[in-house]
């Protein structure tokens, strides 16, 4: 850690990176009395070919927290306080990319932020970068055959100061549905899932999946075991108590906090070392439903 950062401690997560074939996954909790970057560098063997820009967790608040070519962690903008913040939900190539298609006028933002990419990592499909455009709804990447989901999934990405949701369709198709927009520019840094069917997980307390295409509730582990990948929608109305529960397999070391999607607003849900998954904070309640898609496990 760098500036005075420090881990939080308490039963969280320890700053840590973990490689995993061609992807980095960074996660923890750190605090800080107030905000000074960079928050930490990351270690030569685990940096990115551009600048990434990712949504991270400030219990109800969203951030903007960007990772750099030289691997500095650099908090952006976002309502930060409590003085903490989250580093799960970093998860980025370290090779093996290969660019994606983009769709209805949607272009790589270039400069720093290069061209948007995707990498394949034995079942597990990663996409990255920073694209412009205008045409809000459509579909704006087209994923190859080789790396899609069983699934519809929701995901919470990042516009500056404003989260948003993103969904990837089972034919490959990426399209943003709702939440911020502004400066014409979204991030896809964030969107991470296995290409497997999964295991579907012990609902709590009421809830139960959302259903349709979007499926039941599921986790997936990779073949090399270090990495468990939670996806679905959740939908109930008993907030604060747990609402699913992961096998002793697919559980952290130490709790874990993820910046999850409730269509435009943002939520708080953590990993207990136990297995449950619990919200925190956040507004989901009006909707009535939670995506789990983006949790991802360091289970080495």
């Amino acid at each position: 850690m760098q500036n005075g950062w420090k881990p939080y401690g308490r039963g969280y997560a320890v700053p840590t990176t973990t490689k995993d074939g061609n992807l980095c996954v960074v996660g923890g909790l750190i605090k800080r009395s107030s905000m000074r970057n960079p928050l930490t560098t990351l270690p030569p063997d685990c940096r990115p070919n551009k600048r990434l820009i990712f949504n991270l967790n400030n219990n109800a608040n969203t951030l903007r927290v960007d990772v750099l070519k030289n691997g500095q962690v650099r908090y952006v903008t976002g309502k930060w306080k409590r003085g903490w913040i989250n580093l799960d939900g970093i998860q980025f190539a370290t090779k093996s990319r290969r660019s994606v298609a983009l769709r209805n006028g949607w272009k790589a933002y270039g400069g720093s932020y290069g061209s948007p990419t995707y990498t394949k990592t034995g079942s597990v499909c990663e996409v990255e970068g920073l694209i412009k455009g205008k045409r809000w709804g459509l579909a704006m990447v087209q994923l190859p055959s080789n790396c899609r989901p069983k699934k519809r999934l929701i995901f919470n990405l990042n516009n500056h100061k404003k989260t948003a949701r993103v969904d990837v369709l089972k034919n490959g198709q990426v399209a943003w549905v709702h939440g911020g927009r502004d400066h014409g520019w979204i991030s896809l840094g964030g969107i991470v899932f296995s290409t497997q069917a999964g295991r579907g997980l012990p609902l709590l307390n009421g809830w139960r999946s959302y259903g349709g295409s979007y499926g039941k509730v599921t986790v997936a582990k990779n073949k090399r075991g270090s990495l468990c990948l939670v996806s679905g929608v959740l939908k109930g109305s008993k907030w604060g108590l747990p609402m699913a529960l992961l096998p002793k397999e697919c559980r952290p070391k130490r709790r874990s906090i993820f910046n999850m999607n409730s269509d435009k607003r943002t939520a708080r849900v953590d990993v207990l070392t136990n297995g449950k998954i619990v919200w925190i904070a956040g507004g989901p309640q009006p909707r009535g439903w939670l995506s789990l898609s983006g949790i991802t496990i360091r289970t080495d």
